[in-house]
């Protein structure tokens, strides 16, 4: 005990003004959630919920194929740019390819307009459109939190995603949300209020004259980057095959049940992960240099990671089985009581796939992203193997069991992929 003490304080004296401010920006991004969640799920029918679910899957369908894999590059690399003083070339790289990227997702609205008609559900290219446009602006504000918190700078973090929090919120009581379309416009009025903080990062920082540094950063980060593109759909299909699969065998009203169930199991679960994730890999980035050679242990850090585990499964299952209905209540009101029978199950498969996430982060600093490659892809194919004949016979049960047999065995395969990889001496 007289050990651990003087241990606990230099820990809270050198993290934990960091720890804080990185609690309570995810405490935002929760408060936030549980708000929009509460106002959606009493102004829409139990049916359109399910298709304002469905409109979020091609929100992120672009997000994980197109943005997030350059953001886990930037996120690798702008720590040691700031180390090396090459902050402006580095920004100004970011900037132009985010402007890029973002000019190609504006042109899929075309592309999503005749596979609509094909499809024939032209009656969605109004929503499609706000998603994509939705989807644009709010890559901008993720990519600069996520820009601030590679560099541990938490404080601004906070500060951005509080102001899109009161920005929301205030426009959501001005303007009112009474079917699918007003929530998306909600969303795209609050980041054009928020363009002008979002773009000082950019203006005050950025060099437009490219040069041989700013190559060097876009070759970085791209080529730690194409990984993640080539399985962003995998992680697509990881998250969002369920909702297809019961849209496409099943009712709307049992899809608008089921996106209820995810919106307060996975999300609040994410958002935990993320938050231990940000406080995280900094840090190990930090301690891991170019080649991948760590200062710290980080197979002991990952051992106690999956020995706590356990532990928080069973305080979340606790936790839900005596306020289980009472959340369920206050989140989504009484029409949606009957999704807190999943509501345990559904938790523990968020919890697996945290840790998935987590575990994944220490192969990353390792600069071995491609080892994930082939479990990416069999965790994929089996969720959708498994979860059409599960659905089809199971409805909801059969999409919640299903996702938490993959899930802990997608866990499994990676901590042992991790371990490997950590164990493994770098030249």
């Amino acid at each position: 005990m007289n050990y651990l003490l003087p241990k606990a304080i230099y820990f809270l004296k050198k993290f934990g003004k960091e720890s804080f401010y990185v609690l309570i920006t995810n405490i935002v991004q929760v408060i936030e959630k549980v708000f929009v969640i509460m106002i959606v799920s009493r102004a829409l029918t139990i049916s359109d919920f399910g298709i304002y679910g469905l409109a979020l899957t091609v929100s992120s369908l672009i997000f994980l194929i197109i943005y997030t894999p350059f953001y886990n590059g930037v996120h690798r690399y702008s720590v040691i740019s700031r180390g090396l003083n090459q902050d402006n070339n580095f920004i100004s790289v970011i900037f132009r390819s985010w402007i890029i990227i973002s000019f190609f997702v504006l042109s899929l609205t075309i592309l999503f307009y005749f596979l609509l008609l094909i499809l024939n559900k032209s009656q969605w290219f109004q929503i499609t459109s706000f998603v994509l446009i939705f989807t644009i602006l709010s890559s901008l504000l993720e990519l600069i939190v996520s820009y601030y918190k590679s560099l541990r700078k938490h404080k601004s973090a906070f500060i951005l995603r509080s102001l899109d929090m009161i920005i929301k919120i205030l426009l959501i009581f001005i303007l009112g949300v009474e079917e699918i379309a007003d929530i998306f416009l909600v969303f795209i009025f609050s980041y054009l209020l928020s363009l002008p903080f979002l773009l000082r990062i950019f203006i005050n920082n950025i060099n437009w004259k490219i040069n041989i540094k700013q190559k060097f950063w876009c070759f970085k980060i791209f080529s730690f980057s194409k990984y993640f593109f080539y399985w962003g759909i995998f992680y697509w299909v990881q998250f969002n095959c369920s909702k297809w699969i019961i849209e496409f065998f099943d009712t709307n009203e049992n899809l608008g049940l089921f996106n209820a169930l995810y919106q307060i199991s996975i999300t609040p679960i994410l958002l935990l992960g993320t938050t231990i994730f940000a406080f995280l890999s900094p840090i190990i980035n930090e301690k891991t240099d170019l080649r991948g050679k760590s200062k710290i242990d980080l197979y002991k850090l990952l051992k106690n990671i999956a020995f706590i585990s356990p532990i928080i499964i069973a305080l979340v299952t606790l936790i839900i089985y005596l306020l289980g209905e009472t959340i369920v209540v206050i989140l989504l009101g009484n029409k949606f009581i009957e999704v807190n029978d999943y509501f345990i199950i559904a938790t523990i498969s968020s919890i697996f796939y945290v840790l998935i996430n987590i575990t994944s982060g220490f192969i990353f600093s390792k600069n071995k992203p491609e080892s994930l490659l082939l479990i990416n892809i069999l965790h994929s194919i089996f969720t959708v193997i498994l979860s059409i004949p599960m659905i089809y016979y199971f409805s909801i049960m059969g999409a919640v069991y299903s996702l938490l047999i993959v899930n802990f065995l997608a866990y499994f395969a990676t901590f042992l992929k991790a371990r490997k990889v950590l164990t493994t001496n770098i030249n």
